[in-house]
C-alpha cells in the first residue's frame, strides 16, 4: 500500500516539506526498528505511541529531508 499526506486539516501546505511518505506494518517491533533506523541523524516530530484509531503510529524527518509517517494496526 501506498498512501501519501500533504498537510493537516487547517495547516498551511509549505513547498518541498508538504509530502509524507506512510509506511504500514504488522508487527509493532519491526516498525520500530525501522522508526528508529530511519530517525538516527533525523528530527522526531511524533514519537512511536498508541492512537485513538486502534493503532501504533508515529512521525519523523529522516537525515536527508524525507518526511515518514509509520502506523501499525493494533489487533
Amino acid at each position: 500500500m501506498f498512501m501519501l499526506s500533504d498537510t493537516m486539516p487547517n495547516a498551511p501546505a509549505n513547498t518541498g516539506g508538504n509530502v509524507h511518505i506512510t509506511l504500514d506494518f504488522d508487527n509493532p517491533d519491526e516498525m520500530a526498528t525501522k522508526f528508529d533506523a530511519l530517525a538516527a541523524g533525523g528530527k522526531v516530530t511524533m514519537p512511536l505511541q498508541n492512537t485513538f484509531w486502534n493503532a501504533r503510529f508515529g512521525m519523523l524527518t529522516d537525515a536527508y529531508g524525507i518526511n515518514w509517517m509509520f502506523n501499525c494496526e493494533q489487533h
